[in-house]
């Protein structure tokens, strides 16, 4: 394969996990390194004084690319604890394994074996280097490579297949796996007297066994309201700040809380108990009522009652 399709390739290889630039740029780095046994490739001609050497001692796709090297690499920077080494011989492997499609193969086992491993034995199947379909290989590599990080940035796998089929039933999952996130519902709502509703926001307050709870700016709606015909999260990178009473308090702005069974909202002044938060996401404050002190959930820095 030419160095842009591993180079491609070795992105989309690392890009299957969320990590940073930096580790995605040292995978990158890596897929280039096991070519250092080529003379003529790029990083060959950028360091030939030790390319010639090496390629006139293991040869082209051999020990070079084989992965006991890599591996070996591998075990030698987990002993000493340096995490780069783990995304440059991410990229190495990559590199090797891409290989295997072509018609030459890669000695994988080397320098153990010299036995080249080909991905398919039907010739119309394998790729020759720097041939057209190398160069549609590194296209589509690259189409993935973006779609990958769409989906990440929509929230993983399930964000992408609530997007996509609006299912109601995986909005609730996408919710209940998004932990502590303050999300919100967008789609369309069918209300129990027949009426139809298209929603752009309802901030989701929580969750009544596997029902959602929704706040529409002027009630709590819940599933005895009616329902969604279809819907997507949205989620934010905001996290609920909470409080729990042990007692009975009263709350100093409009909140919600949950008594164990059901959502309620309460307007300033309103005594609650149980998990409160504020409409607003603020640090809940709250008059306590009783000699229990309340338990904090994600009480930023420096915040009091």
């Amino acid at each position: 394969m030419t160095t842009l399709t591993h180079l491609a390739f070795s992105a989309l290889f690392a890009g299957d996990v969320k990590v940073s630039l930096l580790q995605t740029g040292l995978t990158i780095f890596g897929s280039i390194l096991p070519d250092l046994d080529h003379p003529q490739s790029f990083i060959g001609k950028i360091l030939h004084p030790l390319s010639h050497p090496l390629n006139l001692r293991f040869g082209h796709r051999k020990a070079i690319h084989g992965l006991p090297l890599w591996l070996t690499i591998l075990l030698i920077g987990k002993f000493f604890a340096w995490e780069p080494v783990h995304w440059i011989v991410i990229g190495a492997i990559s590199h090797s394994l891409i290989d295997c499609y072509n018609i030459s193969g890669v000695a994988l086992l080397a320098p153990f074996s010299d036995r080249a491993f080909v991905l398919f034995d039907n010739e119309n199947w394998q790729i020759p280097s720097g041939s057209r379909q190398d160069y549609f290989c590194c296209i589509a590599f690259i189409v993935l490579f973006g779609g990958v990080q769409y989906i990440y940035d929509l929230g993983g796998a399930r964000a992408a297949l609530n997007v996509a089929m609006q299912s109601p039933k995986i909005t609730v999952e996408h919710y209940l796996s998004a932990g502590n996130q303050r999300c919100y519902i967008t789609g369309k709502f069918r209300w129990a007297d027949g009426r139809t509703e298209s929603i752009e926001q309802w901030l989701i307050v929580g969750s009544e066994g596997q029902n959602l709870v929704f706040w529409n700016e002027r009630q709590l709606v819940r599933v005895m309201h009616g329902k969604f015909l279809r819907s997507s999260l949205v989620r934010t990178d905001a996290e609920w700040i909470s409080v729990k009473l042990n007692g009975v308090g009263t709350v100093n702005q409009d909140s919600f809380f949950y008594d164990g069974k059901k959502w309620y909202y309460a307007q300033t002044g309103t005594k609650v108990l149980g998990v409160i938060k504020s409409v607003s996401n603020a640090m809940p404050e709250i008059e306590i009522n009783s000699s229990v002190m309340p338990t904090l959930y994600n009480q930023p820095a420096g915040a009091t009652l």
